[in-house]
């Protein structure tokens, strides 16, 4: 092979995994962007994490395209709409411009036993599921 053609192909080469590194880092942010974007008013990112970082796990499909359960590198979170709060009230009467959420951090998380990050009520943070 050519020395020129040898060139052309290992900076072809090197452009795609550029890019395949650079979609791998930014895929969170770009599906969380997209989806504050669709989703104004309604989807929203925790405080303790960044659009960077978190990831939903389970959405919501029915009305509002929030997410229910989410994590990034530090915690799980549960979006508390619909849920009871840690005062026993219902969390729907904070308001619609409120995002409630509960969150566990990871290393304590693994030491609760049965702990599931899709059920909030494994979380032994005191919330129990509306009757």
């Amino acid at each position: 092979m050519k020395p020129k053609k040898r060139r052309l192909l290992l900076g072809c080469l090197a452009i795609v995994l550029t890019g395949m590194a650079l979609l791998a880092v930014f895929e969170n942010a770009m599906e969380n962007l997209w989806l504050i974007y669709t989703e104004l008013g309604v989807y929203f990112i925790p405080e303790e994490s960044s659009i960077f970082t978190f990831v939903s796990t389970e959405m919501n499909h029915g009305n509002g395209g929030n997410w229910i359960y989410g994590h990034d590198r530090k915690r799980y979170y549960c979006y508390l709409r619909g849920e009871r709060n840690l005062t026993g009230g219902l969390a729907d009467q904070a308001g619609p411009e409120s995002h409630l959420c509960a969150s566990v951090v990871r290393s304590r998380a693994e030491e609760i036993e049965g702990f599931d990050p899709h059920d909030v009520t494994t979380w032994e943070l005191g919330i129990r599921r509306a009757q």
